[in-house]
Parts: structure tokens; sequence; C-alpha cells
């Protein structure tokens, strides 16, 4: 049954998103010594918001501050380009979740694993917890995300 449903996800058409609730939220500035950073993001207009994703922050650690702007041009493009991708191909390799990442390469980070979420208003693609098991659309969607907004600081 699951085969079936990850079959039918797989096939659906998806067409470039046209209103303004579709969206991605991703963790990102992963760090193995502070918790990630939020981003969402909307996808059509590009107006997003970075923010720290836990009210916990180690105390040697200066709390960042929330931040908020637009994206525009070429790089809003590029995102929205590889957003309609991962919804077209998915999230997730479904024989890979089924055989809990069981005989794909896996991932090791001191980071740990982290989520994503695409949002069109009709569908709602989750990451998987198995970073082996994102599909190809997935990771370079979740690259780019991190080329454009990560600012890489422990």
């Amino acid at each position: 049954m699951r085969s079936l449903i990850a079959l039918a996800m797989t096939c659906a058409v998806v067409t470039p998103p046209t209103g303004d609730d579709a969206s991605v939220t991703a963790d990102i500035e992963l760090s193995e010594w502070t918790p990630a950073m939020r981003l969402s993001l909307n996808i059509v207009t590009g107006d997003y918001t970075i923010r720290p994703t836990t009210a916990r922050w180690p105390r040697n650690a200066v709390r960042p501050e929330a931040r908020h702007g637009t994206l525009t041009g070429e790089a809003s493009r590029a995102l929205r380009a590889k957003f309609v991708a991962t919804m077209r191909e998915g999230v997730a390799v479904p024989a890979c979740v089924e055989a809990n990442g069981q005989g794909y390469p896996g991932i090791l980070s001191n980071a740990g694993v982290p989520r994503m979420t695409l949002d069109t208003g009709k569908r709602r693609l989750q990451s998987s917890p198995l970073y082996g098991c994102w599909t190809r659309s997935a990771d370079d969607l979740y690259k780019a995300l991190t080329d454009t907004f990560d600012r890489k600081t422990p």
C-alpha cells in the first residue's frame, strides 16, 4: 500500500506555484555547537524570515537575531524552479524509506539531520529523517537554500 501511495505522489503533475501560500521551511546554519536556524520562504513572493529554532540557546554562544527580507532576481527564480522539481519528484526515495535506509548511502553529521517542508496550500511534503533517503531534487533544493541563506557561523 505504501508503494502505491508513493507512486501516486511521484506521478502527480506539478505546475509552478501561483498562490501566495507556496512556501518552503528548512533548517539552515546547522552546527554541532548551536541549534539550527529556521528559514521560512514564500516561494512566490520571495519574502523570508530566518529565526532561531528553539528558545534554549547555549549560554556561551550569542543568540542570533531573526532576519527578514525579500529574495528577488535570479536567486528567486532558481529556488522556485528547484521547488517545483522537488514537488514533482518528492522529497524521499520511497524504497529507501521503506528499507529504513538499509542498502542506501548514509550521511553522518554531528549537526543532525535538517528538516525541510514544502507546502503549496494543496500539497505538503515533509523531508525524511533519513538524510540518505532524500531525492536528488530535495538535495539540490536544500543545497541552494543553504548556499543562498546560510551564514555558516557556529
